[in-house]
């Protein structure tokens, strides 16, 4: 299932990928060296600064995941989603989230021993919290498509309908400001003005078949 959009979304999420940790990293050591030099580096404040950075930077990335393929997604189905679509992306970003967390506790790890408990404990509930309103945006954006779907009324296709609009267009045009140009030339050709009015009655009806055609044609794509 979107095996063609595979490679686009890699490569949009190889960027952000590339982006969250340059920036992740830099306020990290900015953090690092302050707590630092205040003689923290194996301190409480040290293992919660670094506890939050890896969270965001997961959350961050984990998002971007989702979004990427919502997007794409969105752009292939014409602004709709299905449930289908809604399990496939889950079954991106769920991974996504399980992986983080695995990757949190590895950055916590320092040289005294593995991360803290209570640290692992708070990272595991944030990426499912993560993964969780991530469900629920794509559920609520799923039954708003339902709810607010547009109701198209089932256009008549009978033949009746069709002369009815042709009969329409066609007097229209008949009594219009097509018909000047013919009575102008039936005033110096009286000879001829039952050709000349014959001839705008044959352009009025071919031009008048083009308007139905081409007005059926809008209403097709606006209700594709």
């Amino acid at each position: 299932m979107f095996e063609d959009l595979e490679a686009i979304a890699n490569l949009k999420f190889g960027k952000v990928i590339e982006r969250v940790s340059s920036e992740g990293q830099g306020k990290l050591s900015a953090q690092i060296a302050d707590l630092a030099a205040r003689g923290l580096a194996n301190s409480g404040p040290m293992v919660s600064a670094r506890l939050n950075s890896a969270l965001e930077m997961s959350e961050q990335t984990c998002r971007a995941l989702y979004e990427i393929w919502l997007e794409l997604i969105l752009q292939r189905n014409e602004g709709k989603i299905t449930r289908d679509d809604i399990n496939f992306i889950m079954g991106k970003v769920n991974p996504c989230t399980q992986t983080r967390a695995a990757h949190i506790a590895q950055a916590l790890a320092s040289p005294q021993g593995i991360a803290p408990e209570w640290a692992m404990q708070q990272a595991q509930a944030k990426m499912q919290s993560v993964s969780s309103t991530i469900s629920r945006e794509l559920e609520i954006r799923l039954r708003e498509q339902e709810a607010f779907a547009r109701r198209e009324v089932p256009a008549d296709a009978g033949f009746m309908a069709f002369l009815g609009a042709f009969g329409e267009n066609w007097l229209t045009r008949m009594s219009g400001p097509l018909t000047v140009p013919f009575a102008i030339a039936a005033l110096f050709a009286p000879g001829f003005y039952k050709l000349l009015f014959a001839t705008l009655a044959i352009v009025c009806g071919v031009s008048s078949s083009y308007e139905v055609w081409r007005n059926e044609r809008k209403r097709a794509r606006r209700s594709s």
